[in-house]
C-alpha cells in the first residue's frame, strides 16, 4: 500500500470515528468493538482535531471513548436526549439521569449494583440536594427511562432482569457498570491489587 494510499485509509478511518463519536456521547468496547479500534488507534489526531475545531475535550479508556462537549451557543437547534420510543426528555427526564449517573459515579458505587439499592441512592441524594422524589408511576417511569438511555449508550448492562420492570411492579434486577476498574487495567471485570488504589 503506497503512502498516499495509506494515508487516504488513515484520513478515511478518522472521518469514521468522529462521526460515531459526535453522533453518540459515550462509546463502548462491549456495544461498538469496531469503532473503538478506530478511536484508541487514531486518538492523538482526534484529540487535536476536536479541540482545536470545536472545543471539545476527547476522553479515551481502555473500555469506552466520551466525548466531551462545550454548552451550544445561544439560538442553536437542540438536540434533546431521547427514550427508547423517539420522546424527547423532559425536564423531570434530565434529573432522574444526572442522579443515576452521579450514583453510579459515587466512590462506593461497585462493579454491580442491584437496582434497588441504586434507585435507594438516587432518593437519598435528591433528598440531600432538596429535590423530591415520590414513589409514584410517573417518577420510576423517568427513572427507567433514564436507566435504558444508559443501557442503550453502553454505559450499564442489564446483567440479571431488566430495568423496565421497576416502574410498573418494582422488579429486582442486577446492573454491571461498565467503567476500567484501575488506571493500569483494560478489563471491567478484574479485581485490582491492593496497591493500585482507586
Amino acid at each position: 500500500m503506497s503512502a498516499v494510499t495509506t494515508s487516504g485509509h488513515d484520513a478515511a478511518e478518522r472521518r469514521t470515528a468522529a462521526r460515531a463519536l459526535l453522533l453518540t456521547p459515550v462509546l463502548t468496547t462491549a456495544q461498538h468493538p469496531e469503532t473503538m479500534r478506530l478511536v484508541r488507534r487514531h486518538a492523538p489526531a482526534l484529540r487535536s482535531m476536536f479541540g482545536a475545531q470545536l472545543g471539545y475535550t476527547l476522553v479515551v479508556e481502555s473500555t469506552f471513548a466520551r466525548l466531551l462537549k462545550t454548552a451550544p451557543d445561544p439560538g442553536m437547534p437542540v438536540r434533546p436526549a431521547r427514550r427508547a420510543d423517539g420522546t424527547p426528555f423532559t425536564t423531570r427526564g434530565y434529573v432522574h439521569l444526572c442522579l443515576v449517573t452521579a450514583a453510579l459515579l459515587a466512590p462506593t458505587a461497585g462493579e454491580q449494583v442491584l437496582l434497588s439499592n441504586l434507585v435507594e441512592q438516587v432518593r437519598a441524594d435528591a433528598a440531600g440536594l432538596g429535590i423530591d422524589i415520590p414513589d409514584s408511576l410517573p417518577e420510576r417511569r423517568s427513572l427507567v427511562a433514564a436507566l435504558d438511555l444508559l443501557v442503550r449508550w453502553g454505559v450499564i448492562a442489564e446483567t440479571d432482569g431488566t430495568a423496565a420492570g421497576w416502574a410498573e411492579r418494582q422488579d429486582e434486577a442486577l446492573l454491571t457498570v461498565h467503567r476500567p476498574c484501575c488506571p493500569t487495567c483494560s478489563s471491567v471485570r478484574c479485581r485490582p491489587a491492593p496497591t493500585h488504589g482507586r
